[in-house]
């Protein structure tokens, strides 16, 4: 327990173990307890397993599950209440060996974590972003090395031992001599020397079979291909020339064996397939540099990088001794291809942390628009470098399959077009969940109704493989669609009920800032227009015969209420006008002619009517100012009463005034010196009758005759308020 002790003392130990082991095999470390349990990989049923713990892991050799604890900080106890933040757990599966148990972990654990942390700090310092791009391109070639190796130990070819005779130990010509004379040992070499034949055959026959691999592994997996395959033959020319191989030829050769030529011929084929492999590895290798933007820039910066990678893959197919081939450069294009899709894919969705309806739509867009230049810009390097090389009179041109390299490429920007097509529709049709025109809630339910289907789909949009979108897409136009015909029949059957233009005018309208196409408007807005030329012909006879005497509103003076009258049937024609105006295709129709024509005649007459009344009302104001100059009290001869010599025409003209003034027209300086003086005429005027009634009262209970009154002014004397 001293072991564990020390894990959660002050200084103690940084790291502990918990690791199983077969019971025969030499542990390391403390034991802990032994138990007795079946192993599922490794061991044969009933194998009793030790459970062993360490501080020590650089020598510990784990060949099942593994589990480590780690401190981050050896200067603090580990205690209960910081144990979860000071101790981390790792969880290593041995079980298919130690490299690949960290392969996995890497790969599956900690790169994932990495690539998908925000990385706060560093980002927030000037090259912060590349530090962390290197950082993660360095972890993710550190896993494709691992995965390599484990790969070349899994594919490493290894000849069998002979049975009979320990082939080893011949190392003496007079052993070599002694063993071919010996029929019975020669028939167990001969055997032996067949099986290998056959062995090596087999992987001969599995190197010229086209390998099969995923249809969306990038260019690097061609360079692990072989890398892998150079590492298998390299291993079987070192079997070639191990001496049992040896021992075992100078057997056939001291015997004459007729084997000799079948082994010489697959020896060279061995031969030749290693330096194929190491040729095309050390070109691939040249390659798998310009690669790097693939895997580690998004669309934009790989655009860039486009050159150098098809100057590289020019150099490859022109100096190339076996990689030059029209399949193995169109398979390594293709490659190229699968992974700039994968770039594409990462980049529009973050890598995979964002789906296309959880980002902004103009940023979606402006990422799909950079996987649509990248698609362009590798096209575009693919035909200049053909040209290139048949500028150089190259003796193969660079013709491969287009349709084959980037067939996969342009499924998948006709698919992210489509996804664009899909948010536009749904952004052209949201107008109807802000429209608030009575009885389209149906309509409005339809088109949520197709839009919830698409966002209910769980598969990968961006997946060109799934044709599911497709279909779906299709679906998702065609309710588009019968939206659009259903809205378009509304809108016809509502419009059909309105019968004044200045309505249809402001229901046109309001489906015109809907903003979506082909709903009928041009047909509509001609409907509206030939009823307003009905409209125009029922005002122009209104106007003639009412102009006489219109109808006024209430405390209105005659004059200000023809020209308000006037003017109301103006606007009534002007309005809609202005906005037939604003179609100039809608006025070149023939009907249109007329109703313009008639249009000016009665707006003429209008301006006429208004014009021929305000010149009246002008000259009347002349007249009416001379009324100011009248005495101000007058005697009646016959009722023998002074009264007050207002007339009424001069309050009349000043609501005149105050009307035309409401109505922008101008008025003259006399008008406005009247319309100034209304308080003070009035206050005047009201204290005269005042003055005059409280003389008649007097008068009447007097016996004194009114001429005897001294008024202090002379009755036939002109006092005026001029």
């Amino acid at each position: 327990m001293s072991t564990l002790d020390k894990f959660f003392t002050v200084d103690g130990t940084k790291h502990i173990l918990f690791h199983h082991r077969d019971q025969e095999q030499e542990g390391v470390g403390e034991t802990i307890r032994s138990v007795s349990v079946v192993s599922r990989t490794h061991s044969r049923a009933g194998n009793r397993h030790r459970l062993y713990v360490t501080s020590s892991i650089d020598d510990v050799l784990v060949n099942g599950r593994a589990t480590l604890f780690s401190r981050q900080d050896e200067s603090k106890a580990i205690t209960s209440a910081n144990i979860h933040k000071e101790v981390y757990l790792t969880v290593l599966d041995g079980s298919v060996g130690l490299a690949q148990g960290v392969c996995m972990l890497v790969r599956n654990v900690f790169y994932p974590v990495l690539r998908h942390s925000r990385w706060d700090t560093l980002m927030e310092i000037s090259g912060g972003a590349k530090m962390v791009e290197k950082f993660l391109s360095s972890v993710d070639t550190f896993v494709r090395v691992l995965e390599g190796a484990c790969d070349s130990l899994q594919d490493n070819v290894v000849l069998p031992d002979c049975a009979q005779v320990d082939l080893c130990l011949l190392t003496t010509k007079e052993e070599i001599v002694l063993t071919s004379s010996n029929m019975e040992a020669m028939e167990a070499v001969d055997m032996c020397v067949r099986m290998w034949m056959q062995q090596i055959a087999k992987v001969l026959t599995e190197s010229e079979q086209i390998h099969r691999e995923s249809d969306n592994v990038g260019p690097r997996a061609e360079l692990e291909f072989w890398k892998r395959r150079m590492a298998k033959f390299n291993a079987l020319e070192e079997e070639l020339r191990s001496g049992k191989v040896k021992a075992a030829l100078k057997c056939q050769q001291v015997a004459q064996s007729k084997l000799l030529k079948d082994w010489a011929r697959i020896e060279q084929a061995i031969i030749d397939s290693a330096l194929e492999a190491k040729d095309n590895v050390r070109f691939l290798y040249t390659i798998d540099d310009c690669c790097e933007p693939l895997y580690s820039n998004n669309p934009l910066q790989i655009v860039a990088s486009l050159p150098g990678l098809m100057n590289a893959v020019r150099m490859v197919f022109t100096i190339s001794r076996y990689y030059n081939t029209s399949e193995r450069m169109t398979s390594l294009l293709v490659k190229v291809t699968n992974q700039m899709i994968t770039s594409c894919r990462n980049y529009v969705t973050n890598f995979d942390v964002d789906t296309v309806w959880s980002q902004p739509r103009e940023e979606l867009f402006q990422k799909i628009d950079a996987c649509g230049s990248l698609h362009q810009a590798y096209r575009n390097n693919y035909e200049k470098t053909r040209k290139t090389v048949a500028a150089a009179g190259s003796k193969q041109s660079f013709e491969f399959s287009e349709s084959y390299i980037f067939g996969k490429f342009d499924t998948f920007v006709r698919r992210l077009n489509k996804v664009v097509q899909m948010f536009q529709l749904i952004e052209t049709y949201s107008c109807l969940e802000r429209c608030h025109i009575d009885g389209v809630e149906v309509i409005v339910g339809r088109y949520r109704a197709a839009v919830s289907s698409m966002k209910k789909k769980t598969y990968d949009f961006l997946d060109h493989r799934k044709q599911e979108f497709d279909e779906d897409f299709a679906e998702f136009e065609k309710n588009i669609c019968d939206v659009h015909v259903q809205l378009r029949a509304f809108i016809g059957e509502r419009f059909t009920g309105l019968h004044t233009t200045r309505a249809a005018l402001q229901f046109l309208s309001i489906v015109e800032r809907l903003g979506l196409p082909e709903l009928g408007q041009e047909e509509r807005y001609a409907a509206a227009l030939t009823m307003y030329g009905r409209e125009l012909d029922m005002v122009s006879k209104l106007y003639m015969r009412q102009r006489l005497q219109p109808p006024l509103e209430r405390d209105v003076p005659p004059v200000a209420g023809k020209i308000q009258w006037v003017r109301q049937l103006h606007r009534r024609i002007e309005e809609p006008m202005n906005v037939f105006r604003e179609k100039p295709d809608l006025l070149a129709r023939g009907e249109a002619a007329r109703i313009v024509k008639v249009f000016n005649r009665v707006g003429k007459a209008f301006f006429e009517y208004e014009l021929l009344y305000y010149g009246a009302w002008i000259q009347q104001l002349d007249v009416v100012k001379t009324y100011l100059q009248r005495p101000l009290l007058v005697w009646d001869s016959e009722s023998r009463e002074m009264l007050v010599n207002m007339d009424a025409d001069v309050f009349m003209v000043i609501r005149e005034c105050e009307c035309m003034v409401r109505m922008g027209l101008e008025i003259p300086h006399a008008g406005k010196q009247l319309k100034a003086s209304k308080g003070d005429l009035r206050r005047k005027y009201e204290q005269l009758r005042v003055s005059v009634y409280a003389t008649h009262v007097f008068s009447r209970n007097s016996t004194l005759s009114l001429y005897k009154l001294d008024f202090g002014f002379d009755r036939n004397s002109a006092v005026s308020l001029a």
